[in-house]
């Protein structure tokens, strides 16, 4: 099952990732229920929003998340500093999948 799962992922990496090369990846990771270290491409669709999508590997129960969304800039925190909102759709793949909306701040130090 874990197999089929990562094998899925994959292809929608590669299909989202060639429609993409002109995005910016990056490495991302968090402490959830566990340590997250993943990937992540996003693509500028105008000067204040961006799609996004990407995989993480968690250490938790749940070891691979994938997600897709948007992300819009709100305001600079400080010098440098910019603020943006994330929202989309998140899936949390393991012995159980499970999936659903998701909202978030995103604080991006470049």
């Amino acid at each position: 099952m874990i197999k089929n799962i990562f094998i899925a992922v994959a292809l929608l990496i590669l299909l989202f990732g060639s429609t993409s090369f002109a995005s910016s990846p990056a490495v991302i990771g968090g402490i959830r229920d566990g340590v997250a270290l993943g990937l992540m491409m996003e693509n500028n669709l105008s000067n204040k929003a961006k799609l996004r999508f990407g995989f993480e590997a968690n250490t938790s129960n749940t070891p691979g998340i994938i997600f897709i969304g948007g992300k819009w800039f709100l305001s600079n925190v400080g010098s440098g500093f910019p603020m943006f909102m994330s929202g989309g759709i998140v899936g949390y793949l393991g012995n159980s999948a499970q999936g659903g909306p998701y909202i978030s701040l995103v604080f991006e130090r470049f």
